[in-house]
């Protein structure tokens, strides 16, 4: 991670708030996160790569590499009970599976 931002997950019911981890154990500075329909996951880009990381703690795994070639902003996404992401922008719309 570059700068000063950095992603944090806190449960409800506690006071202590987690550093979002990726797959290399650095901290990130995630964006456009979703929770999976279970709440067991969240998923989240940073830079052009989609990741997912347990909510309970430890390290992202890469889903994607490099979502699509060219789209660099992402303004959202969602994670369908069938185990697919959606992500979009202003002139785009992305789908990838969790799985």
């Amino acid at each position: 991670m570059t700068g000063g931002s950095q992603t944090f997950l806190r449960r409800t019911d506690a006071l202590v708030a987690r550093p979002l981890l990726s797959p290399n154990g650095q901290p990130v500075a995630a964006r456009n996160l979703s929770f999976s329909p279970d709440g067991r996951y969240v998923v989240f880009t940073e830079g052009v790569a989609l990741m997912k990381a347990p909510v309970e703690g430890g390290q992202a795994t890469t889903l994607a590499p490099e979502l699509a070639r060219g789209v660099s902003s992402w303004y959202g996404s969602a994670w369908a009970p069938n185990d697919t992401i959606y992500l979009g922008n202003f002139s785009y719309l992305d789908r990838k599976s969790t799985r």
